[in-house]
């Protein structure tokens, strides 16, 4: 009788001997033993039976595991079911059957969750009283034999010998797809560098293309004869390279679905299957391709767009130092370093490393003994600082360099060979496979490097004979274009065009050299060795097999091309270069990316809630949707989608981007939304399509390389376009149903504006830079989409305003009867007949770019960067198409019926089919409501266009923010709006602080004017009802300190204390006096009454300020202490002072002095230049604040020898404990009234941080570095600013 399993009767009883306990044990014949643990006997043994589950046949259960608690038993069996027993084992009370048999089972303490293992390497929880099951594990069943990244979503692209393709998200480390081939084991992968498609090579030689997203085969080539040994794309994607065992290789083109072979070559690559899956590599320039064969002996390099030779190294001849050899060592693997060193790695079967010189395959170094056994994968980090070595079931890191005494480090886990090794692009993790998948935590990647030691270079030098260390990384010399394109017709293919055949592929690549770049360029490859592929590739977008025309494809012309007599005939400037037009989308330079390791809770566990965002980006463009008919009305802030009910003042908010959106699109009937924004570091462009049904992301899309400037739907919603900004140029056709991708090309100069036409199917217009008006159609006939364009001759008179020679067009709207209206950047307006695709009238409709049009019923709106909204009248406008009407306008058809000035320029705008009524949103982060019969303007969402400095809460009701633009805003929690505006021009408001004493305040009215001691401020008041607010302080960047009186909307106290800019300001405990600290490192004691500076303290003199605060202390153990009134100081070099006073007796003395240390260099390396005032710029700020939990404690953050929490004792007089952090923090605060610490970090995280446990949870939602965090008064509250973000969390904890 074979068994099983084991285990012990559960429960202890303290009266009972421990000896005293049964045994439980389970056999393959279904039997279950109770044993008598003290007497080693059998109790009873019972046989489990499968007749009483359908099995006629009475056998018993093929049992595989036992697991007992004090209520029920659960087994395990080969017939896949898991079953719940009474200790009895009379009855079944539950049983799951899983997709193989059962191996391994757990329960829980409380005994109401099951954990279930099964040989087909799934591991699942089991609710028993709810009766769900949830696979929280799955794996392959074999040994994995390679693994393939996707860099862009962190993906992962498994092939096992269980003949299983596996897809896995790296960040939740869950299976997302799989495919299976039962009759053909995969053996290689390779992922599409920018589609969501893989390539896998079988044994049976067989090559095969997956679509992941709709989980179907896209192509299939059978060229090679053995097994796949190698598969790799290039770093574009223009071509795919395989590898057989049998010594063949192939080329293939990856522009159409169908994957054509361009070339096979055999007999070239060393035959066998040890060099799977690595057989080959490819350069990261995309040029050449490097590999063994046709011998063990012989590296060959070959042509990466032809296979044609490049170079043969031999490493049998290498002309080393040892003499007395006398085995031949053979190659085995190959693999390009980064560009940076243009190395060319080899490994060998003697267990060698050579590194030749990638350019002239000369060998520079060999280091022996890599490895015991054999390397069996190789990997370099994309800085080219570590070497990653696979062998010996370890996996070593290298310094690549060999500079070190010990030059690597030996990491165990794996219990068989690892089939492969690779380092994430970011540089974060090490993933290894083989018996399993590993992923590891690489830490190495953001220490700073540091110089070789003198005397530790042991590498050979094979040009100087001797043993030295040598530098690899050169800087590279750019050399600018000189002769730019010439653009005479736009070149439109759409991106699943076949492409023609290739008859000679070195002639056309050489053609295509010289006709895009010249002979001035073609002449520097020869001298400098410069990649002529990148520059191509710079120029044109992309590289290519074919000669690139100018001209139209056949069949895909809707109209003829007219030559056009205007600038863009012309030699136009670079692409690359950005646009001068205000409509153009360009983002807001950001500090820091976002935390790629953050750890945030489930959303019923989070401390935080999202309660509001305040504010509008300013700086999007068409990033608001208001549809007076359906009621919709939303717009972005930051990386938010907010869908706001005006009427119930209501919020949801759609969080899906890390970066900024810079644009919406809504479908026509109101169920769909797509936002886009662009990349910034490992974040991608995407465009995310929502459901506001349900108010669920969708799908993501990803397609662009950079920002998105345009998003639209086509009319009947069957369509969604998008347009990639300055720096690509595309325009792209996505499937509305599906989202796949219908059709895209590039335009040879930026667009500005799109949009479909609503009265004609499949057609829309565009217009960019260089007076560019497009004429597009999609055109939908063929077996595949495409798109064709049509280029319009530009009327001379538009083409020169004022002196000005370069017009660009920037905005369009369609209105009906076969006219399109088009905004030029000089503020003209032409109406443009659709038919013919002709300008027949224009006019000067403002003074600046006009960047906004929205026309219906006969009425034009035009707005852009001159602050002004028009209203034109435009009904006769038709008839001039007319011959007849040619030279003369109809008396009524052009006419200017009202006109707005707003607050900035003009972004966004909406208005119903009336044209009545609107919503307009501007550059200052205002959406305002418009109503042209009252002529009025009325603030909808009150936001900042500058960056705000400052904020501080009043109770739960107020917000109270100061700006770069010198304005104070106070800002209601309860509707978001503004009740009470400062501003002081020319100035920056730099600081705040609220008075300890509410003062309250009679019914006032607003005050406009200047004030008596001349500086100019403007205050107004939106509120009808008297405010109770406590008198604010304000700093300013010339040194001034400023008193508000809110509720009397007015300034009642103007002092200068400082000579520099004041960058701290507060109240002291009792409200006598106002403490300021300024950027020379003064410390001013001024009376809040007078406003005299009775003190001025310099023991931080030379370093700024960078916060103050200030507490009330009555039982304070330390005979230092004077008076219970204490304050600090803080300043930027990490120096906190501690202050005692009495402002009624003028009493004031520093009780404490705490320095903390630092390194000398900043977070990224730098070293930081001491004595020098910008010195600490570059470094986390230095904040302080006194405890409301333990009163005689400090906590301190700042730039140190470790990212921390510090918690100084005044007390006791030194460092009571300290609190990781995971990033530097930048701002800080404290809970007034729970055990809670709010930190802000430039990773754009707002971490809430358990005072006593040191736990923490991250929130994310904003786009930029977190600044500013402020709890309320209540503690209920907590606001987080972000530039000009405002976020407002409800605490939940």
């Amino acid at each position: 009788m074979e068994f099983a399993d084991c285990c012990f009767e559960a429960g202890f009883e303290p009266n009972k001997d421990p000896l005293d306990r049964v045994v439980y044990a389970a056999s393959r014949s279904g039997h279950i033993f109770e044993i008598d643990y003290r007497k080693v006997t059998v109790r009873h043994v019972r046989r489990l039976q499968a007749s009483s589950f359908g099995n006629k046949s009475g056998s018993g259960l093929a049992l595989n595991c036992l697991c007992v608690n004090e209520s029920f038993c659960v087994t395990g069996s080969d017939d896949g079911f898991v079953r719940l027993w009474p200790l009895d084992f009379k009855q079944v009370f539950l049983e799951m059957e899983h997709d193989g048999p059962v191996t391994a089972a757990d329960i829980s303490s409380d005994g109401m969750q099951l954990l279930v293992g099964t040989c087909t390497g799934n591991v699942g929880i089991l609710d028993i009283s709810t009766r769900s099951y949830t696979t929280i594990m799955r794996s392959h069943t074999g040994r994995i034999l390679s693994m393939s990244l996707d860099s862009l979503h962190r993906r992962m692209a498994t092939v096992s010998e269980d003949h299983t393709i596996r897809i896995w998200d790296l960040e939740t480390m869950q299976l997302l797809s799989d495919f299976t081939a039962p009759k053909d084991s995969p053996c290689a992968v390779a992922y599409h560098p920018s589609q969501q498609v893989i390539a896998c090579g079988f044994d049976s030689g067989a090559m095969r293309i997956f679509s992941i997203g709709t989980m179907s085969m896209l192509a299939e080539h059978k060229q090679h004869r053995g097994a796949v040994i190698g598969l790799a794309f290039n770093l574009c994607a223009d071509f795919l390279y395989s590898a057989g065992a049998l010594g063949s290789i192939a080329l293939y083109d990856t522009s159409d679905n169908q994957y054509q072979l361009l070339r096979l070559l055999g007999n070239i690559v060393a035959l066998g299957v040890k060099r799977a899956p690595e057989a080959f590599a490819v350069s990261p320039d995309g040029k050449s391709v490097a590999f063994v064969g046709p011998t063990d002996f012989i590296v060959t390099v070959v042509n990466a767009t032809s296979l044609d030779e490049i170079m043969r190294i031999d490493i049998t001849n290498l002309n080393t130092i040892e003499s007395n050899r006398n085995v031949i060592d053979g190659a085995l693997r190959v693999k390009y370093s980064p560009p940076a060193v243009k190395q060319l790695l080899v490994t060998t079967s003697n267990n060698k490393l050579l590194k030749f010189d990638a350019r002239t395959g000369k060998i520079i170094s060999e280091i022996d003994n890599i490895h015991r056994s054999g390397c069996t994968s190789i990997d370099v980090s994309p800085d080219g600082r570590y070497l990653l070595t696979a062998g010996d079931k370890v996996i070593k890191v290298w310094d690549y360099h060999m500079r070190l005494d010990l030059n690597f480090q030996v990491f165990i886990g794996h219990s068989e060979p690892i089939s492969r090794v690779l380092l994430t692009p970011d540089s974060l993790n090490v993933l290894s496979v083989g018996d399993a998948i590993f992923i590891w935590e690489f830490l190495a990647g953001n220490r700073i490097p540091e110089p070789p030691a003198e005397g530790r270079a042991t590498i050979k030098n094979y040009f100087t004979g001797h043993e030295e260390e040598l530098s690899f990384f050169k800087t590279s010399q750019n050399h600018p274009l000189t002769d730019e394109p010439i653009r005479k017709n736009i070149h439109v293919s759409s991106s699943y065009a076949p492409r023609e055949p290739v008859p000679d592929v070195s002639i056309i690549e050489k053609q295509s050299k010289e006709e895009l770049l010249g002979e001035e360029v073609m002449s520097k490859e020869s001298s400098d060795g410069e990649d002529v592929e990148e520059i191509v590739k710079a120029v044109n977008g992309k590289a290519s097999l074919r000669s690139e025309t100018n001209g139209f494809k056949t069949g895909q012309d809707i109209k003829t091309t007219v030559p056009a007599k205007n600038p863009v005939s012309q030699a136009v400037p670079s692409v690359k270069s950005k646009p001068t037009v205000a409509k153009h989308f360009i983002p807001r330079e950001k500090r820091c990316a976002l935390a790629q390791r953050r750890y945030v809770a489930l959303p019923s566990q989070a401390g935080l809630k999202l309660d509001s965002v305040i504010g509008y980006n300013g700086n999007g463009r068409g990033n608001m949707i208001w549809h007076a008919d359906g009621g919709f009305f939303s717009y972005t802030s930051g990386s938010v989608v907010v869908v706001e009910d005006v009427k119930a003042c209501t919020q949801r908010h759609l969080l899906g981007h890390s970066e900024e959106i810079s644009t919406l699109a809504l479908q026509h009937d109101f169920q769909i939304l797509a936002s886009a924004s662009g990349s910034y570091g490992l974040s991608t462009s995407q465009i995310c399509i929502w459901d506001l049904s349900s108010m669920i992301l969708r799908t993501t899309l990803s397609r662009h390389e950079f920002d998105i400037i345009r998003l639209d739907y086509s009319r009947d919603d069957r369509f969604l376009i998008s347009v990639g900004d300055y720096r690509e140029c595309s325009v792209v056709v996505w499937s509305a149903v599906n989202y796949a991708i219908l059709a895209s090309t590039k335009t040879s100069v930026p667009m500005n504006d799109l949009k479909w036409d609503p009265y004609t199917t499949n057609e829309f217009a565009s217009v960019g830079e260089h007076a560019t008006v497009l004429f597009w159609l999609l055109d939908e006939t063929a077996k595949e989409a495409s798109l064709s364009v049509y280029e319009a001759k530009i009327p001379d008179e538009l083409l020169t305003h004022s002196g000005v020679t370069q017009v660009s067009f920037t905005s369009l709207e369609y209105a009906g009867d076969s006219i399109l209206f088009v905004g030029t950047s000089t503020g003209k307006v032409s109406a443009w007949d659709t038919r013919k695709n002709s300008c027949f009238m224009h006019w000067e409709a403002d003074t600046h770019e006009i960047d906004i049009l929205v026309s219906r019923r006969g009425r034009l709106v035009t707005g852009g960067s001159g602050h002004s909204l028009r209203l034109w009248s435009v009904v006769g406008i038709g008839e001039m198409k007319m011959p007849s009407d040619s030279n003369a306008m109809h008396s009524q058809g052009l006419t200017m019926e009202d006109e707005m000035n707003l607050d900035g320029l003009i972004t966004s705008a909406s208005f119903d089919d009336t044209m009545d009524v609107g919503v307009v949103g501007t550059s200052a982060g205002t959406l305002w409501y418009v109503n042209w019969v009252e002529r009025a303007s009325i603030q909808l969402v009150s936001g900042h266009g500058t960056q705000i400095n400052a904020v501080q809460m009043h109770g739960d009701d107020f917000i109270l923010t100061g700006c770069e633009d010198g304005s104070i805003h106070v800002l209601s929690t309860e509707n978001r709006q503004r009740t009470v505006q400062f501003r002081v021009l020319n100035q920056s408001c730099k600081c705040l602080g609220l008075a300890p004493i509410q003062h309250c305040a009679s019914k006032t009215v607003a005050t406009v004017g200047n004030l008596n001691n001349g500086a100019a401020v403007v205050a107004h008041s939106n509120q009808s009802n008297p405010l109770s607010l406590p008198r604010l302080v304000a700093g300013y960047s010339d040194g001034t300190v400023r008193v508000f009186d809110l509720n009397a909307v007015k300034m009642v106290l103007k002092m200068h204390p400082h000579a520099a800019a004041v960058t701290a300001v507060t109240f002291t405990s009792d409200g006598r006096m106002i403490l300021s600290g300024g950027d020379d490192g003064l410390v001013a004691v001024s009376s809040s009454v007078t406003g005299m500076t009775v003190r001025v303290i310099s023991d931080h003199k030379g370093a700024a300020i960078s916060c103050l605060d200030v507490t009330v202390i009555q039982d304070l153990d330390d005979p230092d202490v004077s008076s219970p009134q204490l304050w600090l100081a803080t300043s930027v070099d990490r120096r906190v002072s501690v202050w005692s006073a009495d402002w009624s007796k003028d009493f004031c003395e520093m009780i404490d002095w705490l320095t903390f240390p630092a390194p000398p260099f900043a977070p990224d390396g730098t070293k930081v230049k001491v004595g020098e005032k910008d010195a600490y710029k570059v470094l986390p700020p230095s904040l302080a604040k006194f405890s409301s939990e333990e009163p005689d404690v400090i906590v301190y953050t700042g730039y140190g020898m470790q990212k921390q929490l510090q918690f100084h004792s005044l007390a006791e007089k030194q460092i009571l404990r300290t609190a990781p952090l995971t990033h530097w923090a930048s701002a800080l605060d404290i809970s007034p009234l729970a055990s809670l610490i709010a930190i802000g970090n430039q990773e754009r995280l707002v971490k809430l941080f358990d005072y006593y446990e040191h736990s923490f949870q991250d929130f994310v939602g904003h786009s930029d570095s977190v600044d500013l965090v402020k709890f309320s008064s209540s503690g209920r509250f907590l606001v987080s600013v972000s530039h000009s973000e405002i976020f407002l969390w409800t605490v939940a904890v």
